[in-house]
């Protein structure tokens, strides 16, 4: 073997429907491990969770593992999100059926969360970042272990700009000139959301610094000339001071390009909320419930109360300085209740009371449990508390409409028999957002078509 190789893998989607919509979404997390390890080996990748090819869900896989040959030395898939896991258990019976001496690592949220569903199916599982537990297999290449071993992986504290093939950052690890770009400035999250995978991590954050994120983009505008960059950050804005001065060199650059980020209204000021608005920004706002009661259950702050009144208050100054932004809900969470759900809506219905302009659009969806995070370790509190129903408590092992599956909850007793009520959040939605559009103001309009029409990015699936 002259210079070993790494197969980098994102596992075909296979249940997912419309989970899955957007395909196109480069993979930051995957420059960064070839990034890691490019000193050490010949790195390749293959995207199978792109649109599919017309022969099957691992078209490209058989081709890719014949071309590296002998020289193939570790496959690392990435199962990212739950919705992964039959695609990347695919691939893993794929590899064994045709090279069964072939080491297979495995990480990503998904196997951070449920390890054990890779018992004796991977060789490693890592937990956590997987930089540094992907380079120690780099360095020694061993062979299969006799049974699957569980990796730790370090939380990368300090990002390194230079570690990754900027010129070359794209899907398959080769450039997509003309379509957006996604791009991960931080890692980690200070909140403990009880729906979320994201505190697995850990609270710790680490970031590019803002001069190297700036030249980052204004490199990107050059090589790939992306209409949008979208930030991949788990929650952008957590480092005020980092934001403004980012958002500064961005108004004083004055790129030909929008932006993209999810965030929290309670961490925005003014200040901050203009200067997005002037570096051509789409924020989505995670705020998730108006509902004090259901607020205080999903812990999304110490002081429930606080939070939504501050997050009110920004928003209606997003839409005072006409930024264009969405405003995402979960409703159905365990605890919700007809009247719970009702008073969300209120929240939500008076954001649009005063006679100013409107910027905002309303994004709900239902609650679905993923494995891993605080709901999902408190079903039986919840059932015994609320009278919570998790009718698929592991709905990615099963072949079907993983979306209809995961999203089969009833939140408590007061909606048995009621269950119809459950998605009356999207009709509510859809006639709320047509009257908020009729008030967009022309310039808010027109980002709003041009971010959608093609030229924007979109954010990840769940």
């Amino acid at each position: 073997m002259a210079v070993p190789t790494l197969l980098l893998i994102a596992p075909p989607v296979l249940y997912a429907g419309q989970w899955w919509g957007n395909r196109r979404a480069n993979k930051p997390h995957f420059a960064s491990l070839a990034g890691a390890v490019g000193d050490l080996c010949e790195v390749r990748w293959l995207e199978l969770d792109r649109q599919p090819g017309p022969d099957g869900p691992l078209t490209g896989l058989v081709q890719a593992v014949a071309d590296i040959g002998d020289d193939l030395a570790l496959v690392g898939i990435s199962c990212w999100t739950s919705m992964h896991y039959l695609g990347a258990v695919l691939t893993i019976e794929t590899l064994r059926s045709m090279r069964s001496s072939l080491p297979i690592v495995v990480g990503g949220h998904h196997a951070s969360a449920a390890p054990r569903d890779f018992d004796g199916l991977a060789d490693w599982v890592v937990s956590g970042d997987g930089e540094n537990a992907l380079r120690s297999l780099c360095l020694e290449w061993p062979k299969r272990p006799a049974r699957t071993q569980r990796l730790a992986g370090a939380v990368v504290s300090r990002m390194d700009p230079s570690a990754i093939d900027w010129v070359n950052y794209g899907p398959n690890g080769r450039p997509e000139r003309g379509a957006p770009v996604w791009l991960l400035a931080a890692r980690g999250c200070p909140f403990r959301c009880h729906y979320c995978m994201e505190p697995l991590r850990g609270p710790s954050r680490s970031t590019y610094s803002v001069q190297n994120t700036l030249a980052i983009i204004e490199g990107l505008i050059d090589t790939h000339a992306p209409p949008s960059v979208a930030f991949a950050d788990p929650l952008f804005g957590a480092d005020r001071a980092w934001t403004l001065r980012l958002l500064d060199g961005l108004v004083e650059r004055d790129l030909p390009v929008t932006f993209w980020a999810q965030t929290r209204a309670d961490l925005m000021t003014p200040e901050l909320l203009e200067r997005f608005a002037q570096a051509r920004f789409k924020l989505d706002f995670g705020l998730d419930s108006g509902s004090l009661t259901t607020t205080r259950l999903m812990e999304k702050s110490p002081n429930p109360a606080r939070y939504l009144d501050r997050s009110a208050e920004m928003l209606r100054v997003a839409d005072r300085v006409g930024l264009h932004h969405e405003i995402y809900l979960l409703f159905n969470y365990p605890g919700e209740t007809p009247e719970t759900a009702a008073e969300t809506m209120r929240y939500i219905e008076a954001l649009g009371t005063g006679r100013g302009p409107m910027a905002a659009w309303v994004s709900p969806q239902t609650f679905f449990i993923l494995p891993g995070t605080e709901s999902y370790s408190r079903m039986d509190d919840h059932h015994q508390r609320f009278g919570t129903v998790v009718r698929n408590p592991q709905w990615w092992k099963v072949p079907g409409d993983q979306y209809r599956l995961a999203t089969a909850v009833l939140p408590s007793r007061a909606y048995a028999g009621r269950e119809a009520e459950l998605s009356s959040f999207a009709p509510w939605a859809g006639a709320l957002n047509t009257s908020w559009s009729a008030r967009y103001p022309p310039e808010v309009a027109a980002f709003r078509r041009r971010f959608h029409g093609g030229t924007g990015a979109a954010p990840p699936p769940p």
